[in-house]
């Protein structure tokens, strides 16, 4: 047998038989006549593979276009099929089926909407007016309408789907008025709130008594609207527990040593109050009464951070209501002076006169700065003087009847006016006879003057309306025993206070005196 040796480099350079016998069939490059390569045509490629595969999309998407024109013709004007709004199917609906749908679905839900309960049973079951929750139907309708309408193509072809198979609801439009909704939770908090208890101290005498602060329990209002607004917002009716949190207290029992410290220094002693030759003194346990304790905020020095504290300070409205026993006998009320004009003369009827009250906030301001002093808790009281004013008489509407010198004395407006050639000279208030003893009316004349008389009458014995007025001054006899007189025993003019006279202010009747001569008319009238 004969054997056939090769080299390595046979062994990896050889091809396959086939291979080489191709190899073999291939043409030498022809050169041109400038000795370089000719060039080979080349193959076009072939549209076939690229037509195989769009042709099928360009068919789908003409399906699908053909499809979703049709499904939109059917639900022309209606809402697409899948489109829930606050649970309601409003499907295969017109705008105005779906609204009219809402309508009664809200009217419905009016009347039974959330349940707030608590662990021990108490219930409450709002309005919506109370919550402050209000829908617009024809918005929220307009929203399910527009789905799958509003967009591209294919996103709402995306759309139609996703809610054709999902199913999802949407919610209401709506407006939720914060004020209204925390102002009805505040009210629910105010029953069964239990608010925490800060550190602080009350007063038995002169004694401080601590109360220790206590955690408290509050309804969680941020969580409950939350739960609220989801419910309200689809319609559903939904009973809700409310829920609470722990209300830490502000103010623990290491932050009251200072108010401690301080409370006890301003009951340390007596204040003493001086008006005049006047002197009122609050006692240790008076003081106490003015004190409150209050939570208070402050920065710390270290690391610049608020705290809270008790800050012992002074209840000013109880400081005020003290001072106001001590200004009911030191104060005096300004009376007005009233004027009466009479053509287009001012006449006095009744001088007024300043007042004067006690300057709370002087005096308080001192307390505030002696409270805190161990010794001299001496303050002198300020007075303010208040000045009269001017009040103007009712118009009395009195014309006078002559040109000539006369009195006219007015029993319905209780006042005196002297005329002269038709204008008035003087005028003044006075006070005439009671209903059981009246002034006389008619038209009169002094017959009779004197500076200085006694006047008395004695109706029986022991009649409480028997007199006896000495030294009457400037007494102007108009008829019988009765006068226009001055008047020492009262000041009570402009009502009817005499047995028949003519009261008038002593100054006033000593003008009408010099004033008026005897045989001057007298005219009363009502």
């Amino acid at each position: 047998m004969a054997f056939k040796f090769t080299t390595l480099s046979n062994i990896f350079n050889k091809k396959p038989k086939a291979q080489r016998a191709k190899m073999g069939s291939l043409k030498t490059p022809k050169k041109n006549k400038r000795g370089s390569l000719a060039k080979t045509k080349k193959k076009k490629p072939s549209l076939k593979p690229i037509l195989f595969i769009f042709i099928p999309i360009i068919a789908f998407l003409v399906i699908l276009t053909a499809g979703a024109f049709t499904y939109d013709k059917i639900y022309e004007n209606k809402i697409y099929p899948g489109v829930y709004l606050a649970d309601i199917n409003l499907g295969g609906m017109t705008k105005a089926e779906a609204e009219s749908l809402v309508n009664n679905k809200l009217s419905n839900y009016q009347k039974e909407n959330i349940y707030l309960i608590t662990n021990s049973n108490r219930r409450w079951n709002p309005s919506l007016s109370k919550l402050g929750f209000k829908v617009d139907v024809k918005k929220s309708v307009d929203e399910a309408y527009n789905i799958g309408r509003e967009k591209y193509l294919f996103t709402n072809l995306g759309e139609q789907l996703s809610y054709g198979f999902r199913s999802a609801s949407l919610s209401v439009a709506y407006g939720l008025n914060q004020k209204n909704i925390s102002e009805y939770l505040n009210s629910i908090g105010q029953e069964v709130n239990k608010p925490a208890v800060n550190a602080t101290f009350v007063f038995e005498g002169i004694d401080l008594k601590p109360i220790p602060s206590k955690e408290g329990l509050v309804i969680d209002k941020l969580s409950l609207k939350t739960q609220i607004e989801e419910a309200l917002k689809y319609f559903r009716t939904k009973v809700i527990s409310i829920p609470f949190e722990i209300d830490e207290p502000k103010v623990k029992e290491e932050a009251t040593r200072e108010a401690k410290t301080k409370a006890k220094a301003m009951v340390a002693s007596p204040i003493t109050f001086i008006y005049e030759d006047q002197v009122y003194t609050a006692d240790p346990e008076q003081i106490a009464s003015w004190i409150a304790f209050v939570p208070a905020k402050k920065k710390t020095t270290i690391i610049d951070q608020e705290h809270w504290y008790l800050k012992a300070s002074l209840n000013e409205d109880k400081v005020r209501e003290y001072l106001g026993t001590i200004g009911s006998e030191i104060n005096i009320e300004p009376k007005n002076t009233k004027i009466y004009y009479a053509d287009g003369q001012k006449f006095v009827l009744e001088q007024g006169y300043e007042g004067k009250a006690l300057d709370l906030d002087n005096a308080v301001a001192q307390i505030i700065d002696k409270i805190n002093q161990p010794i001299n808790r001496e303050i002198t009281l300020v007075v303010k003087t208040i000045p009269a004013g001017e009040v103007e008489a009712t118009s009395y509407g009195i014309v006078p009847i002559t040109k000539e010198k006369y009195i006219d004395v007015s029993l319905s407006g209780q006042v005196l006016t002297c005329f002269d050639g038709g204008k008035a000279q003087f005028v003044t208030l006075i006070s005439s006879g009671i209903e059981r003893y009246p002034t006389p009316t008619g038209t009169f004349a002094i017959y009779s003057k004197t500076l200085s008389t006694r006047m008395r009458h004695e109706y029986g014995p022991g009649n409480p309306d028997n007199y006896d007025l000495p030294d009457v001054p400037y007494a102007m006899f108009f008829s019988g025993p009765y006068s226009i007189h001055g008047t020492y025993w009262h000041n009570n003019f402009g009502n009817p206070m005499s047995h028949g006279c003519v009261n008038a202010p002593t100054s006033a009747a000593e003008w009408i005196y010099n004033w008026a001569p005897e045989g001057t008319m007298v005219y009363v009238h009502w």
